[in-house]
């Protein structure tokens, strides 16, 4: 499971730490995610003060630049006349 997900993006985000995470399973699973066309975005040691003044405008700038593609809205009244 993900730290955070944002489905509209297609966007894992770990945080990960030297206890809970094996860095050779976390490759495995990052591959299968790539296939199916999710992007995992890791950050270490998210705790420190230091690594977050660091990553999140990282992540941030990230996000940005990741293809969004609006999704299609129907509307069946409209489309049927009503």
């Amino acid at each position: 499971m993900a730290d955070y997900a944002f489905p509209e993006l297609k966007l894992f985000v770990e945080l990960d730490t030297k206890e809970t995470h094996n860095p050779e399973k976390d490759k495995i699973r990052d591959e299968y995610l790539k296939q199916i066309g999710i992007t995992v975005y890791r950050i270490n040691n998210l705790e420190k003060a230091e690594t977050q003044k660091k990553e999140i405008p990282k992540l941030v700038e990230f996000m940005k630049k990741l293809n969004i593609q609006k999704p299609i809205t129907f509307n069946f009244y409209k489309q049927h006349g009503r």
